[in-house]
């Protein structure tokens, strides 16, 4: 199953903590994300349901992903992107975010409960940044079964 989401790639900030006061003014800590975070994981969320359809029921058992978090080109590196066009070389994304912490975790934490039951099920990922245009994030996933041949681990 392969689905492109027009959407930006973006850095997931983990759960953050807060001291609010109750009514009471009994301070008490409140876990929270960013509503940017928010609002990225709804976009992939919901274009994923849309791409699904409605009787599309999550998988479980094992499955293996491929992803490409295609970033927009900065001015500074036009000219360099120009090339590796001509040439048919990726221009690799060697800067922050990270990978697989920051940008692929919050990605699958959006298709969570939509796609698969739980991202604990996939098995085998294969993951990239690279600069393109325009922004955005290709997905492949495969359901695996046992018949799926292992292959070498290294």
């Amino acid at each position: 199953m392969k689905m492109v989401f027009n959407v930006a790639p973006r850095a997931v900030q983990g759960f953050r903590d807060s001291i609010v006061k109750d009514g009471a003014g009994n301070p008490r800590i409140v876990r929270y994300q960013t509503k940017e975070t928010r609002e990225f994981q709804r976009a992939i969320a919901t274009a994923a349901q849309a791409a699904l359809g409605s009787g599309f029921m999550p998988w479980t058992g094992p499955i293996q992903t491929r992803t490409a978090f295609v970033f927009a080109v900065p001015q500074c590196r036009r000219q360099e992107y120009i090339d590796s066009q001509r040439t048919g070389k990726a221009l690799w994304v060697t800067s922050r975010p990270d990978l697989s912490d920051n940008l692929h975790k919050g990605f699958l934490d959006a298709l969570k409960g939509i796609l698969f039951r739980d991202d604990a099920l996939i098995v085998w990922s294969e993951s990239r940044k690279v600069y393109g245009w325009p922004a955005r994030i290709e997905f492949e996933a495969f359901r695996l079964d046992i018949e799926t041949e292992q292959q070498e681990l290294f």
